[in-house]
């Protein structure tokens, strides 16, 4: 063991220079501690998450943004639902199409028919036949930029402008032929999926799936629930 310590590299103090004093115990324990809470307070800072905040102004105000969105309403049918948007800026977009598409599902989610696109208040949605040169009556609704009501949608639009209530949906003939009633007699039995991308400015706004048909008046935003009548939803 001897002829080992001969190879270390720093000579070891004589016993007679080697003094154990109770301050210098105390002086290590303390020195030990402080060393210990410092390497335990750098090992925390370096290991914790910290979140900075910043404040940037964005001055491309006219980029699009997409916004995806995948929603199911259980008991109301396609046919009766309307998708606007608003923003900040003061745009309004009603009846959205773009990459929307609409899909009839049952109450219990389950798909009844394939994902169509189309505006929800779209009367093409529903295929009828007719001549041509057929010009529907607005039954008194008439304005001059709008002249025929070809579909039900188009009489419950003209109502909406004249203010008038749109009651007995079956007492006008293009109601009739779109059989509006049974597609009424759906609500409550019958719902709707909403999924795609909506394409928008980048800026605060807001996005409004509702029922009926949507419309601007003086820079507001209204929801005609005409076209649902007297049809209650529980």
């Amino acid at each position: 063991m001897k002829s080992l310590q001969n190879f270390d590299a720093f000579a070891k103090p004589l016993k007679d220079f080697r003094i154990k004093t109770l301050s210098g115990a105390l002086v290590s324990i303390i020195s030990s501690l402080i060393i210990g809470i410092l390497f335990t307070s750098e090992l925390l800072s370096f290991t914790r998450t910290r979140s900075k905040q910043e404040i940037i102004v964005d001055v491309n105000r006219g980029e699009k943004m997409s916004i995806y969105l995948d929603i199911t309403l259980n008991f109301i049918p396609c046919r009766f639902l309307s998708l606007d948007t608003m923003d900040t800026t003061g745009a309004q977009q009603l009846n959205v199409m773009h990459e929307v598409y609409k899909t009839s599902v049952s109450v219990d989610g389950i798909p009844l028919s394939d994902s169509v696109r189309h505006a929800v208040n779209d009367a093409s949605a529903i295929t009828t036949t007719r001549d041509p040169n057929y010009c529907g009556s607005c039954y008194g609704a008439e304005s001059p930029s709008r002249k025929c009501c070809n579909t039900c949608e188009e009489v419950q639009m003209a109502y909406n402008e004249m203010r008038w209530v749109f009651v007995n949906i079956s007492a006008f003939e293009q109601c009739r032929k779109e059989n509006w009633n049974e597609i009424k007699q759906k609500i409550g039995n019958e719902g709707c999926r909403i999924h795609g991308n909506l394409t928008v400015n980048r800026v605060g706004g807001a996005f409004h799936i509702a029922p009926g048909h949507s419309y601007t008046e003086n820079h507001a935003h209204f929801h005609s629930f005409q076209s649902l009548g007297p049809v209650q939803v529980s």
